[in-house]
């Protein structure tokens, strides 16, 4: 993924003109560092990611941002690839500039496909140009976006994150942080009804999506 990826570091008192286009300033504290990313998908939109003091981490999320996104796949093809650690839009191969956006703008949290057969589409359940389907990481269920869901972006970021997650340290616990929702986090001891407590949380997290998230 290496390859993909060129790195570049912009003055901003030298390239004024870029840094007003992007809306760029001096963060005053580390923690409110961001860095931008951007692609040919999302033209001159940037991706903005955490700064982060762990090269490993910002790695990492460089690695996710290379990911191919906007391939065009058949319905069969979109099945399979669900149910990953790793969630998934779906939109019509059509799909509009401003929709395009506004997934392209997760690409961090999620995989965005577009389904290349009209009528295949139709099928799975994208009826127009403007529709948006989820499969969320550790959920069978097909989500659907809906205007009484509330804004796009808010949306997105709830089917970005799993179904029921592993949180292991901060970094992990970032997507939540950024929904805005009560986490009921589960703790486990290895024991023999781990299993059980992961099948109950997960069923809970899909009943009170939108209202609450999990780990």
């Amino acid at each position: 993924w290496e390859r993909r990826v060129r790195l570049r570091v912009l003055d901003l008192r030298v390239s004024r003109s870029l840094v007003r286009e992007l809306g760029l300033t001096c963060a005053t504290e580390f923690r409110h560092c961001r860095h931008i990313v951007l692609s040919r998908s999302g033209g001159r939109a940037p991706v903005w990611i955490r700064g982060r003091h762990d090269e490993a981490n910002l790695l990492k999320d460089l690695e996710r941002l290379a990911r191919p996104q906007f391939e065009q796949v058949t319905v069969e093809e979109l099945r399979n690839r669900s149910n990953r650690d790793r969630s998934l839009v779906a939109l019509q191969a059509d799909a509009p500039d401003d929709l395009r956006l506004a997934v392209h703008r997760m690409r961090l949290r999620l995989d965005v496909l577009l389904v290349k057969d009209a009528a295949g589409a139709l099928g799975f359940g994208l009826q127009n140009a403007g529709a948006v389907a989820a499969l969320r990481a550790g959920e069978d269920q097909i989500r659907f976006f809906v205007a009484e869901a509330g804004p796009l972006d808010k949306w997105l970021r709830t089917v970005a994150v799993p179904c029921l997650a592993d949180v292991k340290d901060f970094v992990d616990d970032e997507p939540y942080e950024e929904l805005g929702l009560p986490v009921a986090k589960l703790y486990l001891d290895g024991g023999a009804l781990d299993t059980r407590a992961r099948e109950v949380m997960a069923s809970l997290a899909s009943d009170f999506f939108g209202r609450a998230a999990f780990t």
